[in-house]
Formats: structure tokens, sequence, C-alpha cells
């Protein structure tokens, strides 16, 4: 993917995705201790979401 191609810099998707790194070297781990904890606690965890094949239907 390349952010300087029409094709994909229209979407802001795709801005989103190309911040992921930077959010992510930025991440504090400290800041989810509680919650964490939690989770520990319970002994598991359910995610959920939604993918990108939304807007870019998968071959």
């Amino acid at each position: 993917m390349n952010s300087s191609e029409d094709r994909y810099s229209k979407f802001a998707l795709v801005k989103e995705m190309l911040e992921t790194p930077g959010i992510v070297a930025a991440f504090n781990p400290g800041q989810v201790a509680e919650a964490a904890a939690e989770i520990a606690a319970t002994g598991r965890l359910l995610m959920t979401g939604e993918g990108s094949s939304r807007i870019f239907p998968a071959k």
C-alpha cells in the first residue's frame, strides 16, 4: 500500500492504518495496568472487531 497513490490515500481507513506504527511506539503499558489486572483475575478476554475487507473486498 502506497499512501501517495490516490486509490489508497482517499480512504481514512488507510490513513489510520498507516498511523499504527507511531501509536504502538508511543504505547505506555503502565496506563493499562489496572485493566490488565482485572483481565488476569477473570482469566479470559473476548475481543471482536471489523476488518478492512469491508471496504476492500477480499479476493
